[in-house]
């Protein structure tokens, strides 16, 4: 496709759990956090864009990818070892 890019996987991911948490199948938000290399974690989130049509769910769905702030990584390794950073 003309020097285009696949779509990541975790893209889909976190699109695929906006639909489950509408669907009321999952209650987890919307968003996932990666690690690309060398310590750069980014942080993906879904949400619907654009003006509703008929239906609430017609509108499309955009992913964005920011990188990840230190205290985010640091609360998903506080979890990872099974302690609690806000308790702090």
């Amino acid at each position: 496709m003309g020097g285009l890019q696949p779509i990541p996987a975790s893209a889909y991911n976190v699109a695929a759990q906006l639909l489950a948490l509408k669907a009321g199948v999952d209650d987890h938000e919307p968003s996932a956090r990666v690690h690309l290399r060398d310590g750069l974690w980014v942080t993906l989130r879904a949400a619907r864009i654009g003006a509703a049509g008929p239906l609430p769910d017609d509108r499309d769905i955009a992913v964005t990818i920011e990188v990840t702030l230190p205290r985010e990584r640091a609360d998903v390794f506080a979890r990872a070892y099974g302690r609690d950073l806000a308790a702090r």
